[in-house]
C-alpha cells in the first residue's frame, strides 16, 4: 500500500511541473490580484446563493433574479481575469480527465492479463 501512495505522490508532483498547472497557478494569482474580478465573483456568488436558496425552500427565482444572475455571469465572462482563470481550469481539468483515463486503462490491462 505505502508503494501505492508514493508512486500516488510522484504522479501528483509530476502534475505541478506541468505547463496546465503552471498556467492555473499563474491565473489563479492573477485572479486574486484583481480588486475588480474579485468583486465580481463575490456578486456572483451571493446571486447564485439566493436562487439556491430559493430552490431549496421549493421555491422557484423570480424573472428579475435570473437575470441579475445571468447578467453577473456575463460580467464574470467578459473580465479577463476571470476569463483566463476559467480557462486555465479547464485545461488544466482535460488533464486530470486524462491521467485518471490512463489509470483505468492501466487496470484494464491488468484485468485482462488476470483472464488469459
Amino acid at each position: 500500500m505505502e508503494e501505492l501512495l508514493e508512486k500516488a505522490r510522484k504522479l501528483g508532483k509530476a502534475m505541478t511541473e506541468t505547463e496546465q498547472y503552471e498556467k492555473l497557478r499563474e491565473a489563479e494569482k492573477q485572479l486574486n490580484e484583481d480588486v475588480e474580478a474579485q468583486a465580481l465573483l463575490e456578486g456572483m456568488q451571493q446571486a447564485q446563493d439566493k436562487v439556491q436558496q430559493l430552490q431549496q425552500s421549493g421555491l422557484q427565482p423570480t424573472e428579475d433574479q435570473v437575470e441579475e444572475l445571468n447578467e453577473k455571469r456575463s460580467q464574470m465572462d467578459q473580465n479577463p481575469a476571470v476569463s483566463n482563470f476559467m480557462k486555465a481550469q479547464s485545461e488544466f481539468s482535460e488533464l486530470v480527465r486524462e491521467v485518471n483515463g490512463a489509470i483505468s486503462e492501466g487496470m484494464k490491462l491488468e484485468e485482462s492479463e488476470e483472464q488469459e
